[in-house]
């Protein structure tokens, strides 16, 4: 039987960002001025995401993959290309 991951909505993005090296808040404003309402829902929507995958153990404390958030890109890509 296959494992199943969980990922947040919006955790492909952050996971994604990780494994290319960059900052899990890669892209967080979504094209909203930081200094705006709209920017500000898309840094605390980000920090949502964030939160979650630590929470599934997506990612460490310190942003970095575990092991669980690499089988889940892994899975997301061969499903989802």
């Amino acid at each position: 039987m296959t494992a199943v991951i969980t990922v947040p909505l919006g955790g492909r993005a952050v996971l994604e960002a990780v494994a290319a090296g960059r900052s899990p808040w890669h892209g967080w404003e979504a094209g909203a001025p930081a200094n705006t309402s709209e920017g500000q829902e898309a840094y605390q929507a980000r920090a949502v995401v964030i939160t979650a995958c630590r929470e599934y153990r997506l990612l460490t404390d310190e942003n970095l993959l575990t092991e669980l958030g690499r089988e889940a890109l892994k899975s997301m890509a061969a499903h989802h290309g």
